[in-house]
């Protein structure tokens, strides 16, 4: 059993301004995070207690930001997270602190098209997205399961792969009360479907996985799921423009 919930590894410049007021939101809605000012005391070693932490936390928080990519610790800390996810788990919760996506390519071009927060959508709103992301991974019966998620992708792209990332920020967004089951997220998709076959036509390369298709489909479809994500400009885009293709009256 883990630790802590969430490991924040971040630039030592972006502590005061930045990370140490999310982590004090996150621990007020009772999220459990090991922050390097908070677990390192006096005389300890540095590297075990960071090995420590990164161990024995579910997820790690990155704090992606110039300060970050120039400095060695922080780099080395997402590196031993890339290492823990070798199974296959989603265990790295990119930030963009102040920093765009060429940046990120140039330096971490593996979280590049990662599903990422930004730090204009105020601290609150990335502390309520990390609390419904924590939710879902514990969530064992309610709503849609990972399982069912990764088997309707698999039936509806037999040819395309699934993103494990992807799966876990689309269900940490998708509201249980409205995806009861996974039926729901399959008629959001038909729904869609128009919409989003044009819009793929015209952006393949925003379309490499299943995963995209169905996180874009309830983008589509659910103003509520769209706006809790980050969305590029082309997909914000394209729901404006091709809203009207959506075809609302499938029931089944």
């Amino acid at each position: 059993m883990n630790t802590w919930d969430l490991f924040i590894s971040h630039a030592s410049p972006d502590k005061e301004r930045f990370v140490l007021p999310l982590a004090e939101a996150l621990k007020d809605r009772g999220v459990k995070v090991w922050l390097d000012k908070w677990e390192i005391s006096l005389g300890a070693s540095i590297s075990e207690s960071i090995s420590h932490g990164l161990t024995q936390s579910r997820f790690g928080i990155v704090v992606l930001s110039e300060a970050f990519f120039s400095r060695a610790w922080p780099k080395k800390e997402l590196a031993a997270l890339f290492a823990s996810e070798s199974n296959g788990s989603s265990r790295i919760v990119p930030i963009w602190y102040n920093i765009e996506y060429p940046e990120v390519w140039q330096h971490a071009p593996l979280l590049a098209d990662r599903m990422a927060a930004r730090v204009d959508e105020g601290i609150p709103c990335i502390a309520d997205r990390v609390c419904r992301l924590l939710s879902h991974d514990e969530k064992t019966s309610d709503g849609v399961t990972a399982i069912e998620l990764r088997n309707l992708t698999t039936k509806l792209f037999p040819n395309l792969p699934a993103d494990p990332f992807w799966e876990t920020q689309l269900l940490a967004d998708i509201d249980i009360g409205l995806y009861k089951h996974i039926s729901d997220v399959e008629r959001a998709y038909l729904r869609a479907k128009p919409a989003l076959d044009v819009y793929a036509r015209e952006q393949p390369s925003l379309f490499r996985t299943g995963t995209d298709f169905l996180t874009k489909a309830l983008g589509f479809v659910d103003l509520c799921f769209q706006s809790r994500h980050n969305w590029s400009s082309e997909t914000r885009t394209a729901f404006r423009k091709h809203a009207d293709k959506v075809q609302w009256n499938i029931s089944g």
